[in-house]
């Protein structure tokens, strides 16, 4: 930037002298002296532009990745939880959850993530009947499938827990089984059922369930709805009672309903010392149910404190700038060669949508599409972009895709071969690749190209935990969006995640540009949707760490590997670490952070804060928030 700012300043100066010159010549009054002077100063006006580019361009290591930091840490060391017997003794300060059910694959992997993920252990029973009495050390959470409870006796089962001052989350509550029973209804807190089902409009969430404030996915026309409600509008009507809380509503478009009166989709009801909190509908079957479990958690206790990655990577895949394969298209849709299409258009977009948002680049750079069209790439645009990537602080990464004509083996094998003729090393530590050849990928890491690789990412799906080791010593580092698209069922997710894990991984892929199909493919469209995406759904994560997908690496495994523990003695807060210090993020009610030992913090708003863990021992001293009155005059 201060070079950009300089080339600017020699460029202004240069056009005031020549002003001057040609003033001066139309009044007749350039003397011999002045001229020279004149001469002087262009040149050396010249010799510092010249200068300045050649200093830049001799101190760019471009065939070094700085990002790349080999951690030491591997999937041996993943924190793995320790086996919870309820018929044993359960020792103080342990964390755990129960999970009753035997039907709902989806459910228990989200509950089984999670557990990963907040460094909590797991019992499982298929039948309220068959979990013993809780012990003394209650659960962090207790959550039930839509079948695991069937008789009465399993309602008072669980009103006994919920009383003894258990956290009970109900998945799917469903209007058939609540008909069945009143005792399920005043457990919930249901004070009337409208309707088995009805149609609603959309959806809200209110503030501190999730980060990033209170939204609303409510299509407000036509188009709006056809590009981004994609959320389930048909939903049970249960009305709660007094003594609950809501935390995601169905809103009702064209009608008088009372906002007290609308579907309620999330909400909570105390029960004895407990809570008991329904989801209606599947959003506990997916990655998305990681954060509306701990917007939970956070409800049941009085402050929550859990470890996250921090970490905003911006992920640009299959970036083909080496070779002008489609040349007769792009020349069509933009007078230019491919080459010349991704150096003048694309990256100068790229660079100031990323700078814009406060984000890094990591490009997975492919040095061609297609191995059969004797089309080569072109050695001097690898050096332009590595040169490129050092200037604005990206990393490149690898792309493991390709259109057709050879085996994966074959293309690693080619463009291993394209590098070395190039002297290049520069050691690529993250690697791009669809989801399905995963486990093909990991078969030839040990091939030079891919042996520094120690990052895999690949399109968001819900095959895979969105973090997690994918080999001994390979972290799988999902994404999260697609960078041109964002759906309310996209969005939600995204706000569950950055809630869960201080993560996202926003995915724009070039293959669709470099071999458009229909004009949304075009740069124009896609560059319209990626920048307004970005611009509006990730401010409210503005104090998330951007990274690289190397530099998230590091905090990923750390974040796999490390195990905590904490109390509270008063207004304070210890946490105990065990492995490399890293984030976590603390939710209150009404309490802020008045100093910490150990540890850095943040706010990110309200009743949130990002904790920097520096130390193995952290203490974090609370206060009440203040209180202000206003005097009349």
């Amino acid at each position: 930037k201060a070079i950009r700012r300089q080339r600017q300043m020699c460029i202004r100066d240069s056009s005031i002298i020549w002003q001057r010159i040609r003033l001066q010549r139309s009044d007749g009054m350039v003397s011999k002296r002045n001229f020279f002077s004149i001469v002087i100063m262009m040149g050396i006006l010249l010799f510092l532009f010249q200068f300045s580019l050649l200093m830049k361009d001799s101190e760019n290591e471009y065939n070094k990745n700085d990002k790349l930091a080999q951690s030491g840490e591997d999937s041996a060391s993943a924190w793995e939880a320790d086996e919870v017997d309820l018929t044993g003794t359960v020792e103080a300060g342990s964390r755990y959850v129960i999970y009753i059910g035997s039907e709902n694959e989806e459910l228990k992997d989200t509950v089984s993530q999670w557990c990963l993920y907040t460094k909590n252990g797991m019992a499982e029973y298929a039948q309220v009947a068959d979990c013993p009495e809780l012990p003394e050390v209650l659960p962090q959470m207790i959550v039930l499938e839509s079948g695991s409870y069937q008789t009465a006796e399993d309602i008072a089962k669980i009103r006994q827990m919920a009383e003894k001052g258990a956290g009970i989350v109900f998945s799917e509550v469903e209007q058939s089984v609540l008909a069945e029973s009143e005792e399920l209804a005043k457990l919930l807190g249901i004070e009337h059922i409208v309707a088995e089902e009805t149609q609603i409009s959309g959806i809200k969430i209110f503030e501190e369930f999730f980060l990033g404030g209170e939204v609303t996915y409510q299509a407000q026309n036509e188009q709006e709805a056809e590009e981004n409600q994609d959320l389930n509008l048909n939903v049970p009507w249960y009305i709660p009672g007094s003594g609950t809380k809501v935390y995601m509503v169905g809103l009702m478009q064209g009608t008088d309903v009372k906002n007290e009166n609308l579907p309620a989709l999330i909400w909570r009801n105390a029960v004895g010392k407990g809570k008991v909190f329904a989801v209606c509908g599947n959003y506990l079957d997916s990655n998305t149910g990681i954060g509306i479990l701990d917007g939970i958690l956070t409800e049941t206790q009085e402050y929550t404190i859990y470890p996250v990655v921090n970490a905003q990577n911006l992920s640009v895949v299959n970036f083909p700038g080496f070779a002008s394969e489609n040349n007769e298209v792009m020349e069509q849709m933009y007078s230019r060669t491919q080459v010349g299409v991704y150096r003048d258009i694309l990256w100068p977009g790229l660079v100031a949508v990323s700078d814009q948002n406060n984000l890094k680049l990591t490009c997975f750079v492919m040095p061609q599409f297609n191995y059969l069209d004797g089309i080569e790439p072109d050695s001097n645009e690898l050096i332009f972009y590595l040169k490129q990537f050092k200037e604005v602080g990206a990393e490149a990464g690898f792309s493991l895709e390709y259109i057709k004509g050879v085996s994966l083996a074959d293309k690693i094998k080619r463009d291993g071969e394209f590098f070395a003729s190039q002297n290049s090393t520069y050691r690529y530590g993250a690697a791009f690749v669809n989801e399905a050849k995963i486990t093909g990928v990991l078969s030839l890491l040990s091939r030079p190209l891919l042996s520094d690789v120690t990052s895999i990412v690949c399109e968001y799906t819900e095959k895979r935990p969105v973090l997690s080791y994918c080999g001994e010593s390979v972290v799988l580092q999902m994404a999260t969006n697609d960078a041109v698209s964002h759906t309310y069922t996209e969005d939600l997710r995204m706000r569950s995640l950055q809630s869960a894990l201080a993560y996202c991984n926003i995915m724009l892929d070039m293959q669709k540009i470099s071999w458009p199909q229909t004009e949304a493919d075009s740069w124009q469209v896609m560059y319209d949707k990626f920048s307004s995406n970005l611009n509006t759904y990730w401010k409210g994560f503005s104090g998330f760490s951007a990274t690289t997908v190397s530099e998230s690496d590091v905090r990923v495994r750390n974040f796999l590997n490390m195990d905590y523990q904490q109390e509270r003695n008063g207004d304070m807060v210890s946490m105990h670490i065990s492995g490399e210090p890293g984030y976590f993020i603390l939710r209150t009610h009404g309490e802020e952070i008045a100093d910490t030992s150990g540890a850095e913090w943040t706010k990110l708003e309200g009743n949130a804060w990002l904790i920097k863990a520096e130390k193995e021992d952290v203490t974090i001293e609370l206060k009440k928030q203040e209180l202000y009155y206003y005097l009349p005059e």
